[in-house]
């Protein structure tokens, strides 16, 4: 009986964490910063400018996703540059694209049309290559011809 009630008490335990993690992304403006940085690491600055929001704020919700692991921070120079910080939330935020998309299909994301950027790519094919076999870049491709 006690081994079952050790059994139980271990499951609480991760589900209270797995909820935790969900509601540290709970918010639509930190759902917009898991999807810029599902394209690429940025700076506070960077995503602030994108959403429309002060560096104030938008610092506040990445200190919060930083503090529960959903996101990692390198210093560049003077800059702080946020990323995802596993793989696995990548696959997550793909996951939960096409479960909205499939269950509305007006859902669909479109970055270019969002944030209107020239999102050109400077690094080597063998670059590239590199980066994905490293799970450090994921590879989107928007045409009408596929």
């Amino acid at each position: 009986m006690k081994q079952f009630q050790e059994v139980k008490e271990k499951q609480n335990e991760v589900f209270e964490e797995m909820a935790s993690l969900l509601m540290s992304m709970v918010a639509p403006v930190r759902l917009k910063i898991i999807h810029l940085l599902s394209q690429s690491p940025q700076s506070v600055e960077t995503i602030a400018l994108k959403l429309n929001q002060t560096t104030a704020n938008t610092s506040m919700h990445l200190r919060k996703m930083l503090v529960e692991g959903i996101l990692k921070v390198t210093t560049d120079k003077q800059k702080r540059i946020y990323s995802i910080a596993h793989p696995a939330l990548l696959q997550f935020w793909e996951n939960l694209q096409d479960f909205a998309q499939e269950k509305n299909p007006e859902l669909i994301i479109k970055s270019l049309d969002i944030y209107g950027e020239d999102f050109s790519w400077t690094k080597t094919n063998e670059e590239t290559r590199q980066l994905l076999k490293e799970n450090k870049a994921i590879l989107l491709v928007l045409s009408e011809h596929l």
